[in-house]
């Protein structure tokens, strides 16, 4: 019987190999780093370095010239040969409105009145026999107090008793009234100095009939506060610094240092001296300066630095 027993079969089987899974992934990230790179290229290409803006810097150097012009509104025409250019004066007004309270104090009372006499007691006058005439309106004051004659008086030279003068010739007498109202101004007889008159003295009799009647007026250190409240130094700078840009946006050059304010306008309604509680102001400055034209400044400019 032969021998059923199989021989072993040798089957030749071929090792699998297995992909890099980590290589894959990397291959995988640089090919969309490159997609990426390659979109950025495109839009930079297209849109951006087209309108890139490309910076020159060049050196200069100042050019420097001396100009003296002669600016005058008598000058008519552009003048090159003379430097003559001709000058506009322009003017511009700042005002301010307000109202405030009047502080001042009247008296409406009546005015103290009385008899003057004068002696002359100088001894050259007596020696020359010389009258002077005290004329109405002069001024006879006492305790600081003034009265005002009413009329004219002359005034002879006293005598000499022995080598003293004496008061032995009075003037005239004449009528005199207190400068201003009020009841201070009655007093009892007293002798007085009189204006102008050194050598020249008066005698007055009891002052009566003054009194007191006090009123609230506007007065004028009123309107010197309302003019320092209602136009104040910001206010002016303001207004001159508009000034200067209008006139600029003109084309005119302002000449700064011709610039000049006038003397307050102060208008109050009422006015000085009248009753009032409350009373408006209005307060004007007018502003002048001296303008060029620009186009006339810059030729002589232009004229002059072509001519170095």
């Amino acid at each position: 019987m032969k021998d059923q027993t199989q021989s072993p079969i040798h089957l030749k089987i071929k090792k699998l190999k297995i992909p890099n899974f980590e290589k894959f992934r990397i291959m995988i990230a640089l090919g969309i780093l490159g997609l990426v790179g390659l979109i950025t290229f495109i839009i930079l290409a297209l849109v951006v370095w087209p309108h890139a803006t490309v910076t020159i810097q060049t050196e200069s150097s100042p050019v420097t010239a001396n100009l003296t012009l002669t600016a005058s509104d008598a000058v008519k025409t552009l003048d090159e040969t003379k430097k003559a250019i001709p000058a506009v004066l322009k003017s511009s007004d700042q005002t301010a409105n307000q109202q405030i309270q009047a502080t001042g104090q009247q008296n409406n009372g009546q005015k103290s009145s009385g008899t003057m006499v004068f002696y002359n007691c100088n001894t050259a006058d007596t020696l020359a026999g010389t009258v002077h005439t005290v004329p109405a309106g002069t001024g006879i004051s006492t305790n600081g107090l003034t009265f005002i004659t009413l009329e004219s008086v002359d005034v002879s030279p006293s005598h000499f008793n022995g080598k003293q003068m004496q008061n032995d010739v009075p003037s005239s007498s004449i009528d005199v009234k207190a400068q201003s109202a009020g009841a201070k101004y009655n007093m009892d007889a007293t002798s007085y100095d009189v204006a102008g008159f050194t050598s020249i003295s008066g005698n007055g009799s009891k002052m009566t009939g003054g009194t007191d009647s006090i009123a609230t007026v506007v007065s004028q250190t009123d309107l010197d506060n309302a003019k320092k409240t209602a136009i104040t130094t910001q206010a002016t700078n303001d207004f001159t610094s508009k000034f200067e840009k209008s006139l600029s946006d003109q084309n005119l050059y302002v000449l700064t240092s011709t610039l000049k304010a006038a003397d307050p306008v102060i208008t109050a309604t009422p006015s000085v001296g009248q009753p009032a509680s409350t009373v408006s102001v209005s307060i004007k400055i007018t502003y002048s300066v001296l303008t060029l034209t620009k186009s006339d400044l810059q030729k002589i400019i232009s004229d002059t630095l072509n001519n170095r």
